[in-house]
């Protein structure tokens, strides 16, 4: 809700800044840029959410000639503007089913199609309330983070993951993988010269327990779900698991 001649809700004019996992709503510009205006340099604006930003152009983002903003992974729905949003690779124009923006509740739930859909690149350890991130597999567009996956490796209990796959790629051979929860999505993994998808990648011998108790969550049992997007499980050769 807030307002100015260029950039309503962001105004960069220097630097190469970072501008991510943010959530831009109902920002209004005069001119250009009714969420961010860009007007030097080179920020990167990744894995965030526009919603109804307004501005003769560039409802959501705006970079001025000269400017080279990196974009990528983020969500534009409803922007209203004269020239075009906004891009990148990675964006989405999907309503992000963001709970109740009327009353700045950005929370997002499981079923949102902005979750698993940052930049996997993305170097934000927790959102804004402090939730891990990324949770499930990879980080969620905007200022949430939602998930109710958790996961630890045995030697090293004191760690609680997020992510089921995180936790795997943090164990060794010989360890245990203990899940919690409801761990949901897929990941990208290239096998023998081929894209694979699948919610969970083991390459090394290691036990899959789903029966520990992690005490945060309320549900009774450790499900893998890869919501049709994927296999569920996939083994590298040569490798022993126990699940």
């Amino acid at each position: 809700n807030n307002a100015n001649n260029h950039g309503g809700g962001f105004y960069s004019n220097a630097g190469d800044n970072f501008l991510l996992h943010n959530t831009f709503h109902n920002n209004t510009a005069i001119n250009n840029g009714g969420g961010v205006y860009v007007a030097a340099d080179s920020p990167e604006i990744r894995s965030s959410i526009f919603i109804s930003n307004t501005a003769a152009n560039g409802g959501a983002a705006f970079g001025q000639t000269g400017s080279t903003p990196s974009m990528g992974y983020n969500n534009f729905f409803n922007n209203m503007a004269i020239g075009t949003t906004a891009g990148g690779v990675g964006n989405l124009t999907v309503d992000p089913g963001v709970r109740n923006p009327a009353d700045a509740d950005y929370r997002i739930d499981l079923a949102s199609p902005v979750v698993n859909r940052g930049d996997i690149a993305s170097p934000i350890a927790e959102d804004y309330e402090g939730d891990g991130r990324p949770s499930q597999q990879y980080a969620d567009m905007g200022a949430d983070e939602v998930g109710d996956c958790y996961a630890r490796v045995v030697s090293n209990p004191d760690v609680i993951y997020f992510s089921a796959q995180v936790a795997i790629d943090n164990a060794t051979d010989g360890d245990t993988v203990e899940i919690d929860g409801l761990c949901m999505g897929v990941n990208q993994r290239t096998i023998e010269s081929v894209e694979s998808t699948q919610a969970l990648y083991i390459d090394k011998d290691i036990t899959l327990d789903g029966s520990w108790d992690s005490g945060l969550t309320d549900l009774l049992i450790a499900t893998i779900d890869a919501v049709a997007e994927g296999r569920v499980v996939y083994v590298a050769p040569g490798i022993d698991v126990v699940i």
